[in-house]
């Protein structure tokens, strides 16, 4: 998009006494983008570019973090702005976190030396710029997108999705709306064009909902990977099976390495979460260990689904015989 102002950070850098910045070469802070654990800062500066033909300048973006292994995947606008019309770089690029992008165009320096009127204001050269962070990962290489900001150049395909915690914090995701509607036969009905309430395409979730674990079940349906069985009680009020399924398949794995990463997570935390969201294949793989069929409760047996039931008896069955 060609609009600094629908890309998530935006605005104007203005570098007095051009072109003695070029001689003596500071950046301009363009502020900080935090999500979750990942904070990055972002700098802009100009780098002189030695030609026999006339020296060029370039404008760069350079984002810290401090994680030394993260990369990030973001679009970049930039604006030079001038009297008459502007002239243009745009792009995406998936890089390391602590380097520069560059852009694409290189402006020779007598052309603005030369027309200070139409490249100058006040003496300064202005930058539009816009950057939006669409992804990132740190240390553990596990990409995670970016559902803080809305997506500037998606905006038919965006789901918008409201959580509030009570009745002072609310936070908004903007997911992809087509992949919702293919993971969950729930959210593909909320956001029918029939339905004048949701065909705004905004989902309002009360604070049955944990902010953090939606966040992170959603994150999981466009296929980011985590490690984290409380997930599915979201995933089964969302109706993402998949996501169910994921989180199934991961409690199943870490049954038998026994190196789940949350070690507040029990062997009994995962036997109620098969019980009560029908997760057959770990309620089977659990009923492979004999002594767990002397620790079923009359409460368990009242949650049971037909499935759930059938497994048990069939289990019951094979022990007797």
């Amino acid at each position: 998009m060609a609009d600094p102002k629908q890309y998530a950070k935006n605005g104007i850098c203005r570098f007095e006494n051009f072109p003695e910045r070029l001689n003596n070469p500071t950046e301009i802070n363009m502020g900080t983008t935090i999500r979750e654990s990942f904070h990055i800062q972002w700098y802009m500066g100009l780098k002189r570019v030695p030609d026999q033909e006339g020296d060029h300048f370039r404008v760069y973006i350079r984002s810290v973090c401090a994680k030394d292994k993260a990369r990030i995947s973001i679009y970049v606008l930039i604006n030079f702005l001038k009297r008459f019309g502007k002239r243009r770089s745009r792009g995406k690029h998936t890089i390391e976190a602590n380097v520069k992008v560059f852009t694409r165009k290189r402006i020779k320096i007598s052309d603005v030396l030369d027309n200070p009127y139409e490249w100058l204001k006040d003496g300064a050269l202005e930058i539009e710029y816009g950057v939006h962070l669409e992804a990132f990962h740190s240390e553990n290489g596990i990409w995670n997108f970016n559902f803080r900001d809305k997506p500037f150049n998606r905006r038919d395909f965006s789901v918008r999705v409201i959580m509030r915690s009570g009745t002072d914090y609310e936070r908004e995701l903007y997911c992809n709306n087509a992949l919702l509607q293919f993971h969950s036969q729930f959210l593909s009905s909320k956001f029918s064009v029939d339905d004048p309430i949701f065909s705004n395409r905004v989902l309002p979730l009360n604070s049955d909902f944990n902010i953090d674990y939606t966040e992170i079940a959603l994150q999981i349906a466009h296929g980011v990977l985590f490690d984290c069985c409380k997930i599915v009680e979201i995933a089964e009020k969302l109706k993402l099976r998949n996501v169910s399924r994921y989180c199934e398949r991961r409690m199943i794995e870490c049954e038998d390495e026994r190196s789940f990463c949350y070690i507040e997570y029990s062997d009994d935390m995962f036997w109620e979460l098969a019980i009560e969201y029908d997760l057959n294949h770990l309620l089977a793989h659990m009923l492979k260990q004999n002594d767990w069929m002397k620790r079923i409760r009359y409460r368990d047996i009242e949650l049971m689904s037909r499935n759930s039931m059938m497994l048990i008896i069939a289990k019951f069955m094979e022990d007797s015989v």
